[in-house]
């Protein structure tokens, strides 16, 4: 529908002009009755009256429209500055409540305000109501615990950080917690969970925790040492020397070194040989010392390693000079050497264990070793008798006009002799044994059990035992036993002088705890 006094368009069912507001009901029935009449007005003046009265008309409705939509415009703005209003209350609220924070984040940051100010029972109240809300919240089970220490419940704490770290969480990320806990333990002597507590804080690299570890370690090590645990002591020491920082790591090797000499005291006082062992070898690898050597040679011996045993009494008689206690080394010392040069003759070694057996009598000069000796030696034993056989040689340049070789079964046990029998192998009707000349010999025993003794004399004096049941190397030529460099006879080393005293880290460390 048009208007007729504006000329819009407007719709059907407006009964208003929106422009100039016109009855638009009132067009439509005039519309009807007086439909429009198109004519053509003559020229003239008659003419020119039409047109000025069409002007003016026309100008009336140009203000009025003008008016019009001045008001009309009113509505609009306003309409549009409500609705830009809408859209920004619509995208605050949605920012407010989007970023709003919730309310175990509110409780959490207030119970930190608290814990800040040192008011840790009002902390504990806040995390507590946090924790109800969120019971496997690590970050709130860690922070009511730091609350916990606050206010002395360090029990109620230490369940709280188990409870965490149970959750993936550990107190790596809350270090004062850790320190502040442990510092609780160390003061109480709960060395065990205060260490708990800063191992992984040390292990994560968080700054001077390292050290703080260390200390920890080393005073747990020194009460541990006093109270006679040894193997706690060594394991704290341990790490203080592992962790390199502290303000005791300077003390950490005479410290072990001291530990390392009880623990070996303790097992060789047990008779534990492999853990004395242990021990006593560290200890000569750090610093030798004579009485170590000598019980490190004791237990080689025992376990039938001669070579080793040897060269640990060597040391040890160099190491004590010209003290008592070397003469007696050296009476083992010769032992030892006559012992290993035999077993070596046995095996048909001839000059590495006529060698030894050399060195032995420069050792100690009451033996007679050298004049006669064993080689080739097989001793076996089955069915109750036992039998042994080899040669009996002559290594000198001198001649052998007369010789003796006895053999007998002894029973440690009960110390008697159950068979024996001597045969003169050399005399007045037999040629001499010249230089490097060999004569075999045989003996079969009866009444014999493992475990007894045959026992070998050479003109009555003792040569060597041989344990019944145990298995020995048959003789054989080309043998491949690892041999000992032997030192020719008058070869030996004039003894050394005697090394003056100086303070052991044992020493030092017994100092300082007192002992």
């Amino acid at each position: 529908m048009q208007c007729h006094s504006c000329g819009l368009f407007l719709p059907a069912h407006y009964k208003e002009c929106v422009s100039c507001g016109a009855a638009l009901e009132a067009q439509a029935q005039t519309s009807e009755v007086d439909p429009p009449q198109y004519y053509q007005v003559s020229r003239g003046s008659e003419t020119h009256a039409v047109d000025h009265d069409h002007a003016r008309h026309h100008q009336q409705k140009r203000g009025t429209l003008k008016n019009k939509l001045h008001r009309s415009n009113i509505p609009v703005g306003l309409g549009v500055l409500v609705a830009f209003a809408i859209i920004v209350l619509f995208a605050g609220g949605t920012y407010f409540f989007l970023t709003r924070p919730t309310s175990d984040d509110r409780l959490v940051s207030q119970g930190q305000k608290e814990l800040a100010n040192g008011q840790y029972a009002f902390a504990v109240k806040t995390f507590e109501k946090a924790l109800s809300e969120h019971p496997n919240n690590p970050r709130v089970l860690l922070s009511l615990a730091r609350a916990y220490v606050g206010v002395d419940q360090v029990d109620k704490a230490w369940q709280l950080i188990t409870q965490a770290q149970q959750q993936g969480v550990s107190v790596v990320s809350e270090p004062q917690l850790a320190s502040e806990l442990a510092n609780y333990y160390r003061q109480r002597e709960q060395f065990e969970k205060a260490i708990e507590l800063l191992r992984p804080l040390a292990q994560a690299g968080v700054p001077g925790k390292r050290g703080e570890l260390a200390d920890l370690d080393a005073l747990w090590g020194d009460i541990a040492l006093r109270d006679g645990d040894l193997e706690k002591a060594q394991q704290c020491w341990e790490e203080v020397k592992q962790l390199g920082e502290g303000s005791r790591f300077a003390e950490a090797d005479a410290r072990l070194v001291t530990i390392d000499q009880r623990l070996a005291d303790k097992y060789v006082a047990a008779g534990d040989d492999p853990k004395a062992l242990s021990y006593l070898t560290k200890l000569n690898t750090t610093v030798e010392r004579p009485a170590n050597l000598e019980r490190t040679a004791a237990i080689y011996e025992r376990k039938g390693d001669l070579d080793l045993a040897i060269d640990q009494y060597q040391k040890a008689m160099i190491l004590y000079g010209q003290e008592p206690a070397a003469d007696l080394i050296k009476q083992k010392l010769a032992i030892l050497l006559e012992r290993r040069g035999k077993e070596l003759l046995d095996k048909g070694e001839s000059d590495t264990g006529y060698g030894y057996l050399q060195q032995a009598k420069e050792m100690d000069t009451t033996k007679a070793g050298g004049k006669i000796a064993l080689r080739g030696v097989d001793v076996s034993f089955s069915g109750g008798t036992a039998s042994i056989k080899g040669n009996v040689w002559n290594p000198g340049p001198d001649l052998v006009s007369s010789l003796s070789i006895k053999a007998d079964v002894y029973d440690p046990s009960s110390g008697r002799v159950l068979w024996q029998q001597e045969r003169r192998l050399i005399d007045e009707f037999e040629i001499p044994l010249s230089g490097d000349e060999t004569r075999p010999f045989q003996f079969s025993a009866g009444a014999a059990k493992a475990g007894y003794e045959l026992r070998v004399y050479i003109d009555g004096t003792l040569y060597k035992s041989y344990t019944l049941g145990g298995k020995l190397p048959l003789s054989k030529s080309g043998s491949t036993a690892t041999k000992t460099p032997i030192l020719e006879p008058g070869a030996l080393n004039p003894m050394p002088a005697p090394v003056p005293h100086r303070e052991t880290p044992e020493d030092k460390t017994l100092k300082d705890l007192d002992l």
